[in-house]
C-alpha cells in the first residue's frame, strides 16, 4: 500500500497531523482489507498496530526461525485477531520479555 493511499485512509478515520507519520508507517505494514473495519469500529487502534509492528519486528530479530517455521503472515494474522478479540493488549506487546524467554 503507497503513503499517499495511506494518508487518504488517515483522512478517512480521522487521525490527526501530528501523528500522521508514525500512523502511515503503521499502515505500510498490514494489508488495509485485514484492518479496516476494526479500525473505522475502534476494535483496533493506529497504536496498537505500531505497537504490533514493533512487537513482529523484534520477533524476526530474535526469533527468525519461528518466523521462518510459521511464516510471517499467519502470526501477524493471528495477532491482528487477538487483539481484535481482546485477549492482547498493547501492554502485552510490549512486554518483550515474552519474546526473550521463549526458545
Amino acid at each position: 500500500m503507497g503513503s499517499s493511499c495511506n494518508y487518504c485512509f488517515c483522512k478517512k478515520i480521522r487521525l490527526g497531523p501530528s501523528k500522521d507519520n508514525q500512523y502511515i508507517e503503521a499502515l505500510d505494514n498490514f494489508p488495509r482489507p485485514e484492518i479496516e473495519a476494526e479500525l473505522l469500529n475502534g476494535s483496533l487502534t493506529i497504536t496498537g498496530l505500531d505497537d504490533l509492528s514493533k512487537w513482529l519486528k523484534l520477533l524476526n530479530d530474535n526469533k527468525p526461525n519461528l518466523i521462518e517455521d510459521m511464516e510471517g503472515d499467519l502470526i501477524r494474522k493471528i495477532m491482528l485477531a487477538k487483539m481484535d478479540n481482546g485477549k492482547v493488549s498493547r501492554d502485552d506487546l510490549r512486554a518483550i520479555r515474552y519474546i526473550y524467554l521463549s526458545s
